[in-house]
């Protein structure tokens, strides 16, 4: 998964950690 438009999915799929959305910031924060 290189893009996520989910904060969870993104954290838990995706290895570069690529979020577009609200949640996007305060998963990427921390």
């Amino acid at each position: 998964y290189d893009k996520c438009t989910h904060c969870m999915i993104c954290v838990e799929k995706c290895p570069t950690k690529v979020i577009e959305g609200d949640l996007s910031i305060k998963d990427k924060a921390v």
